[in-house]
């Protein structure tokens, strides 16, 4: 019924976790507006909460994100993909040194650089945060990439962002207590209770058919 009421919107949003690469997406935002070009795309990055607070307050069309605090009734979800969650710091960053476990009494003495989460905080996030211990909070994932290159803190990022510095050994994996690398799955989701437009309905099915593809 949704589908067979949809109408070309004059915009769709897509909200995405920045957790995810964005290229594997822009194909199917390209083929998108290859077939419907009056139809403005509006992408935003978020972190934690903010990709589903969107969704749920009605702004966001779409969303790929995890299923962390989401209300089941209110969302039609499918998986989508998963990324992993590599703690690192440069070589030369203390920790990095220590070959064998680093306690979290040790590393609460070290900075851990986090990403702040892009929601309002009705549904706060937290993840992989150390107890007790020193912190550097950013908006973004290419700042803390930074920090941490900067030998000024350590902490988590996805793999996909730091996979050349790691085989280049500009950045090292660390062996914290309580912190191995994370999977985190994703899943693609729509409000049920809004319409799905044409375009958004598009976009959509091509999430799903390139679902399997994606890293």
């Amino acid at each position: 019924a949704k589908n067979l009421n949809a109408k070309q919107e004059p915009e769709v949003f897509l909200a995405v976790t920045a957790t995810y690469p964005l290229k594997p997406l822009l194909d199917v935002i390209r083929e998108a507006t290859d077939v419907y070009p009056a139809t403005h795309i509006r992408l935003s990055r978020e972190s934690m909460s903010g990709p589903i607070e969107q969704l749920l307050r009605g702004d966001a069309d779409l969303v790929v994100a995890t299923m962390d605090g989401v209300p089941m009734d209110q969302v039609e979800a499918l998986p989508f993909s998963t990324v992993t969650i590599i703690p690192v710091a440069h070589p030369e960053y203390n920790p990095a040194q220590n070959t064998g476990m680093n306690s979290i009494s040790e590393m609460q003495s070290y900075v851990q650089v986090v990403v702040a989460d892009s929601g309002s905080g009705k549904q706060p996030q937290s993840r992989d945060l150390l107890p007790g211990g020193l912190r550097w909070t950013v908006t973004d994932f290419a700042a803390k990439k930074d920090i941490i290159l900067a030998k000024m803190g350590w902490g988590g990022l996805p793999e996909y962002l730091i996979r050349d510095e790691i085989d280049r050994g500009e950045l090292v994996p660390l062996n914290v207590e309580g912190y191995p690398p994370r999977q985190s799955h994703l899943f693609q989701m729509r409000s049920r209770n809004r319409d799905t437009g044409i375009v958004a309905q598009f976009i959509w099915e091509r999430l799903m058919s390139s679902s399997s593809q994606m890293p």
